[in-house]
């Protein structure tokens, strides 16, 4: 490869790395799906954010694991497009009254941030 194609490829190759840092995501969501959901959304009105900017949902008391231990709790995650953006956070589910599981989620009334 002679040096010119050498920098060319070295110049793409720099740019797609940093594309895809740049939008990746830094939040892991590791809640599956309940069933139960709130919808949050953001409109364009929002000039805080920069385009690339990750927004996440916590719940400062959710349900965070099986045994129905509370804390704080990522339940909902996106990235801003500079558009209006929709992040569905994720609900606990308790059923041990019944026999059932406990499913970790936000819990309903309490405050996100």
């Amino acid at each position: 490869m002679n040096c010119s194609k050498h920098t060319l490829f070295k110049s793409i190759l720099l740019s797609t790395l940093f594309c895809v840092t740049a939008f990746a995501q830094h939040f892991n969501l590791e809640l599956e799906e309940t069933g139960e959901s709130t919808l949050f959304i953001f409109s364009t009105d929002i000039t805080s954010l920069d385009v690339g900017d990750e927004v996440g949902l916590f719940d400062s008391s959710g349900t965070i694991d099986t045994l129905g231990t509370t804390g704080s709790l990522l339940v909902g995650t996106g990235v801003w497009t500079g558009s209006q953006l929709e992040v569905t956070a994720i609900g606990a589910v308790d059923l041990s009254d019944f026999g059932g599981p406990i499913v970790p989620g936000y819990n309903a009334g309490n405050t996100m941030s």
